[in-house]
């Protein structure tokens, strides 16, 4: 009985295995889909940020250069330049107040050398890679500047998409 037992038991084992295999199937035809997995590499940034020599307080004319700046990269891509958001009164344009008396104020534009900068959202942005842009920063409406200390912040950023 026990070799019975066995033989059963095998027989159902056997048709147990052999209906649940049959009942999956494929339907139809496999879908594939594909994605392009970008790494890209940090881009390091060099920025230098020089005051022009010899500033004198008094009346500074219209266009009247401040600083000089260059922003450059290792790989090429878009480059983008901003007054610091706390000077900023519009994209390029900004107010330094005096570090002995905010009262005193200089107003400032900063612009690329090149005509190859677009406005961007609050930034000047390079029109397409590049591993180099330079620029300056300007008095704005020609303006009485008394003598004090003024702190210019800017800030580069690499912009890719």
């Amino acid at each position: 009985m026990n070799q019975r037992y066995k033989l059963f038991f095998l027989i159902v084992l056997a048709s147990v295995t052999s209906s649940t295999q049959a009942e999956i199937t494929s339907r139809g035809e496999p879908i594939t889909r594909s994605v392009d997995l970008a790494f890209t590499g940090l881009y390091e940034l060099s920025f230098q940020l020089t005051p022009v020599k010899n500033l004198t307080a008094g009346i500074q004319q219209h266009d009247t250069r401040l600083a000089n700046f260059t922003i450059s990269s290792k790989h090429p891509c878009r480059l983008g330049f901003r007054l610091h958001p706390s000077l900023q009164e519009g994209i390029n344009h900004g107010v330094i107040k005096g570090r002995a008396d905010p009262k005193h104020v200089l107003e400032i534009m900063s612009f690329s050398n090149k005509p190859n900068t677009i406005r961007g959202d609050d930034w000047m942005l390079s029109i397409g890679p590049t591993t180099l842009l330079e620029g300056n920063v300007h008095a704005y409406n020609g303006h009485t500047v008394p003598a004090d200390i003024y702190t210019l912040i800017m800030e580069a950023s690499a912009f890719v998409s």
